[in-house]
């Protein structure tokens, strides 16, 4: 849904290109910040599909995701060595355009 409503090209959209279901389910799972754009563009889709289409069961999960994420990128950002990793500063951009599409 993001990838068809949201992301159309641009740098986003080009670190999609690969991403699969399988590995949404894994960045939900995952501790580490290895999966922090493919979390955060989890979290961007859930929220703007759920409040757009009203339905606050998909909405809510969606901020859940959003606060994993919002963590996930601290982290990142507070270490030097991570701070200007490409899925950093795709990370960064796409909780922009969550601020752009729904405001919080």
């Amino acid at each position: 849904y993001a990838k068809e409503y949201l992301l159309r090209g641009g740098s986003v959209d080009t670190a999609l290109q690969n991403l699969q279901l399988s590995d949404l389910c894994a960045s939900v799972q995952s501790k580490s910040g290895a999966h922090l754009l493919h979390l955060t563009i989890l979290s961007l889709a859930t929220i703007f599909f759920g409040t757009r289409h009203r339905n606050t069961s998909i909405t809510t999960p969606g901020y859940l995701l959003h606060g994993i994420a919002l963590k996930q990128l601290n982290t990142a950002l507070s270490d030097p060595q991570c701070q200007f990793r490409d899925d950093v500063l795709h990370s960064a951009m796409s909780l922009v355009l969550l601020e752009a599409f729904v405001p919080t």
